[in-house]
């Protein structure tokens, strides 16, 4: 084919041929590259370092277990004084070994877990900020853009007075105009991918509801019409749909992949995707990083199979594609897709990668967890190392992995919640060493379709789920958030605001607990925020869980919001794009400016 007909789709079938066959025959990525730049020229060559999309790595909290990131990336706006104490929900703020300050090193299989003893904090080396001290249990990192409480004026007096301790006034300053040096992330010893600097730093978006009745996936993924919304349009288009749309552009081999069930009250997994969304393409459904290896792997190329050869494979590749090619109906519009999906075939039934992608001892290792209990910690583990290593090979530009599955109201407590020692604080350090060494992996390698970037630069990792519980009082460790508003954690690789948008805070330390009740509202107070400014738009005094000055519709609207957040970071902030799936209003507060 000429390089001048290498466009488009064109363009993205060569490549993703060449990725594939690269793999097969045991090619780095340099020797791809000069195979593609031999066949079909420059203009092969993606320009993503400003356009195209990037990839996303979805982790679902199922069951409950989506407040595990608030260890490592905690509500700010309680950590004024007068509002933090060792009541809130937080490992590093326990003091004693019986809630869950000391982390179980299970063994000695989960490193470093001496780090995480909260009772005695021991000095420990710097995670990206400097060394830390013997006692010190976190830091303020300055710098990020936004503070989910600017603009508000708390209904509570005790807390007035400690705004105006801690501002001058009653009404706390806007985040418009405000030096930034004055806004924070509070990062503690499991706070992961500091050492990577801004680009790192999370965005925190509240918005979405919440089902503290716990359902197998996610209760905030909708980014049109999520199923309790009064909007008018009630799509139920998942964000994991749209990006995937947005993604083809990657011409990966399996463009996504579910890790798990996530079927939720949905019905099936496929219906928690959304089959119906324009352009996206269906994802592959494994159980776990097994799984994931056996997408891969072809029964013809395994010893003694008919392509076990790597040679024979590529003769049958070429074989099917020059018969194909010399076909009278190759040119036809109509036959044209049933033709690129048996030119796939073809590639993929030469490929065993099971080498490739298989966890191994020394990967084990270097996530931090070397053991297989607690599972639920040795299958997440195992889903982020081959992830890494799929992304790494080209091989697919979305994995969504359900991860835990659990209800962790005991999680305070020595034994944790499976009464194995995976408390607060193990599963802190847990959590930091696999999300860390997943970071590093990605980081270590350049992008496969974009030479010009790091592939951890071009690779967005956000966290949702069902609720993300309460972070303001540790006891029990109750589901409801102050107006029964979810919570997305969100990596965005420079294209998001970094901070908190929206969210609750403790009105005064030692606040105290409240029900558990799927109608109950939280502890503190809070609500979610202004889409220009950034600035919290606060919830009503009397309403029940949800309502929002009134209605419930603004925090629908706003967990959409945030599913757009995640869409504008995978497209590289083209809002031209996102608007084809996204029906609400434009969200310039958290959105970092880009030309396309």
């Amino acid at each position: 084919m000429a390089n001048k007909e290498l466009r488009g789709a064109s363009r993205r079938e060569f490549i993703r041929g060449a990725f594939a066959l690269g793999a097969a025959l045991g090619w780095g990525p340099a020797r791809i590259w000069d195979f593609i730049a031999r066949g079909a020229g420059s203009n092969a060559l993606a320009d993503c370092t400003t356009k195209g999309a990037q990839n996303l790595v979805l982790l679902v909290g199922s069951s409950g277990a989506h407040g595990y990131p608030h260890f490592l990336w905690p509500q700010p706006d309680s950590f004024y004084p007068g509002r933090f104490s060792d009541s809130l929900a937080l490992h590093f703020m326990q003091t004693m070994a019986n809630r869950g300050a000391v982390a179980n090193s299970f063994g000695g299989a989960l490193r470093d877990a001496q780090y995480s003893n909260y009772v005695s904090p021991p000095a420990a080396p710097s995670t990206g900020l400097g060394p830390w001290a013997a006692g010190e249990r976190y830091k303020l990192l300055r710098g990020v853009d936004n503070m989910a409480f600017r603009g508000y004026r708390s209904f509570d007096a005790t807390s007035r007075a400690l705004d105006v301790q801690a501002h001058g006034r009653e009404t706390i300053p806007s985040n418009v105009g405000i030096d930034k040096g004055q806004n924070f992330l509070v990062v503690t010893r499991e706070t992961p991918w500091l050492k990577y600097g801004p680009k790192k730093w999370i965005t925190a978006i509240d918005g979405g509801g919440i089902n503290p009745f716990h359902v197998t996936g996610s209760h905030n993924h909708y980014i049109n019409g999520d199923a309790e919304s009064i909007l008018p349009a009630r799509k139920k288009w998942s964000v994991m749909a749209a990006a995937a749309a947005i993604q083809l552009t990657r011409p990966t081999i399996v463009p996504v992949i579910f890790v798990g069930s996530m079927a939720s009250n949905e019905g099936s997994n496929l219906a928690y995707y959304g089959n119906n969304v324009p352009g996206a393409p269906l994802p592959a459904f494994v159980a776990n990083a097994a799984g994931m290896v056996d997408l891969f792997n072809s029964n013809a190329a395994k010893a003694g199979g008919a392509l076990s050869n790597p040679k024979n494979a590529v003769l049958f590749e070429a074989y099917t594609k020059g018969f194909i090619g010399t076909s009278k109906t190759a040119t036809l519009p109509s036959f044209s897709r049933g033709y690129r999906t048996a030119k796939l075939a073809a590639n993929l039934v030469g490929l065993n990668l099971s080498e490739k992608l298989l966890p191994n001892d020394a990967d084990r290792l270097r996530y931090g967890f070397t053991g297989n209990t607690p599972a639920k910690m040795a299958a997440l583990r195992d889903s982020l190392i081959v992830t890494a290593k799929a992304l790494a090979l080209g091989l697919t530009s979305q994995v969504v992995i359900s991860y835990f599955n659990d209800d962790p109201h005991n999680i305070f407590s020595a034994n944790g919640q499976s009464g194995t020692g995976d408390n607060a604080a193990t599963v802190a350090r847990y959590f930091y060493n696999v999300l860390e060494a997943f970071m590093d992996d990605l980081m270590a390698v350049q992008d496969p379709f974009c030479p010009g970037l790091k592939l951890g630069d071009n690779t967005v990792i956000a966290f949702i789920g069902d609720t993300p519980r309460t972070g303001i009082n540790y006891i029990n460790w109750n589901d409801p958030t102050y107006g029964g508003q979810n919570r997305t954690w969100i990596m965005s690789n420079g294209l998001l605001r970094s901070g908190f948008f929206g969210g609750d805070r403790a009105r005064f330390a030692g606040e105290g607990v409240t029900s558990n009740d799927h109608l109950a509202r939280g502890p503190g107070e809070g609500g979610v925020w202004d889409l220009e400014t950034g600035d919290l738009v606060m919830f009503d005094t009397s309403g029940r869980t949800g309502n929002i000055n009134g209605s419930r519709v603004t925090m629908m609207e706003r967990g959409e919001t945030a599913m757009a957040a995640i869409l504008y970071a995978v497209s590289r902030g083209d809002v031209r794009r996102i608007s084809d799936f996204y029906p609400g209003k434009p969200f310039p507060a958290v959105q970092v400016p880009v030309l396309i």
